[in-house]
């Protein structure tokens, strides 16, 4: 299954980060011309609401503006005054409310001190500002994926607020565990006490836990589709709920009160209070009671949900680092030439062992009849990307489409 089938609700990649000059920019460059915010949060990798907060930043302390006509005043006086110095409003606004902001010069030091593998002291000497903040800029820019990488190559001092923070998540990851949970997926146990089918299951690493739900996953679609055609059901191969998590996961008759839940309260990206039993919301039950009683295996039914959760946990930990999204199924959309093809469209196409599936995720072209080159997701959780690349009549496998996506 591609990212797209599973969802990805997790943070935008620099959420709860300083904002820099170069996004507020960014920002006033796309209200100046009408661009919507929603599209403006994912070119800066931050949330809507992320934005809305920001544009407070705009109106001077002299100007009362509601909440509600911020947007409007900002962009009708950006276009109705093109020598407006906001850029001036914005500073005095951080200045006042004691919030950081980083300037230009800021991302340049960082880059270069990056670059030219600045020890951490010194490179936060030269912003003027802590090693976790100079951590967090890293990331912001995208040099690091995480503080702990920042810290391994450019190093911390000891007992400072970095060199805690990596420690204490080093310690937290040790005795760290997957948990996968997958609700409403045909050919899974249906616990007396739950209000739709269950899977889950504890693993070692996350690829582990990403391997299980795809198969999972993979099996469901299979039943169901088999059970449109009128094929009977099957349970689902692979070892049992008792035998992955052990004598106190097979509770009596399905309990699983004992086993860590991480599944969201409220849907895909609600990743809040993970351990409170997904049985204790108001769903909809998805068959009869006398099959529920039972605990037979029942393909899904064609308006039920499929629910996952990928949620990483510690020894004692209740919280921790949680993925979770909604399974759809893969709808056909046939061939188109490879030069129509758009970000965001999912391919299929064939590869030595098989057939790749992907979003792509950026698209390069250097020319009128040049080959084009298709930048896919990344390799599970990893920085590496994979690669296609199409002749412009190349005929390619269009699994879905932007707008049946948006739809």
């Amino acid at each position: 299954m591609s990212d797209d089938h599973r969802g990805d609700p997790r943070p935008p990649r620099r959420h709860g980060t300083t904002w820099r000059e170069s996004e507020y920019r960014v920002l006033a460059d796309d209200l100046r011309a009408g661009v919507d915010l929603t599209r403006t949060a994912h070119t800066l990798g931050r949330t809507e609401s992320a934005i809305r907060t920001a544009l407070r930043n705009f109106v001077p302390p002299e100007d009362r503006v509601s909440t509600a006509e911020r947007e409007r005043w900002v962009r009708t006086r950006l276009v109705a005054e093109p020598e407006w110095d906001w850029w001036a409003v914005v500073i005095d606004a951080h200045r006042r409310s004691g919030s950081r902001l980083w300037f230009t010069q800021h991302e340049h030091c960082a880059r270069i001190g990056w670059r030219r593998r600045t020890p951490m002291p010194a490179l936060a000497q030269e912003l003027d500002t802590s090693e976790l903040s100079a951590a967090e800029l890293l990331r912001s820019l995208g040099l690091v994926e995480s503080i702990e990488e920042a810290a391994e190559r450019l190093g911390a001092t000891p007992g400072h607020a970095l060199a805690d923070r990596v420690a204490a998540r080093r310690d937290r990851a040790v005795g760290a565990r997957w948990i996968l949970v997958v609700d409403g997926a045909a050919g899974t146990t249906h616990p007396r006490n739950a209000p739709t089918r269950r899977h889950i299951s504890l693993h070692e690493t996350r690829a582990a836990a990403e391997a299980e739900r795809d198969r999972v996953l993979a099996w469901h679609q299979r039943l169901t589709s088999s059970a449109r055609h009128g094929a009977p059901d099957e349970p689902a191969p692979g070892p049992s709920v008792p035998e992955l998590l052990g004598p106190r996961s097979a509770a009596p008759a399905g309990n699983n009160s004992d086993a860590p839940s991480a599944h969201p309260r409220g849907g895909p990206g609600d990743t809040s209070d993970p351990g409170e039993p997904l049985w204790s919301q108001e769903r909809p039950r998805a068959r009869s009671d006398t099959a529920a009683a039972s605990g037979v295996r029942e393909p899904a039914l064609s308006g039920e949900q499929v629910w996952w959760t990928i949620a990483e946990r510690g020894l004692g930990a209740s919280t921790g680092p949680t993925r979770c999204g909604e399974f759809a199924a893969p709808t056909t959309g046939g061939e188109i030439a490879a030069e129509a093809l758009a970000v965001g469209d999912i391919i299929r196409v064939p590869v030595p062992d098989g057939f790749l599936q992907d979003r792509i995720t950026a698209i390069t072209r250097t020319g009128s009849g040049t080959p084009i080159t298709v930048d896919l997701a990344p390799v599970a959780n990893s920085r590496i990307r994979r690669v296609v690349e199409f002749a412009p009549q190349e005929r390619v496998e269009v699994v879905r489409g932007t707008e049946q996506r948006s739809a």
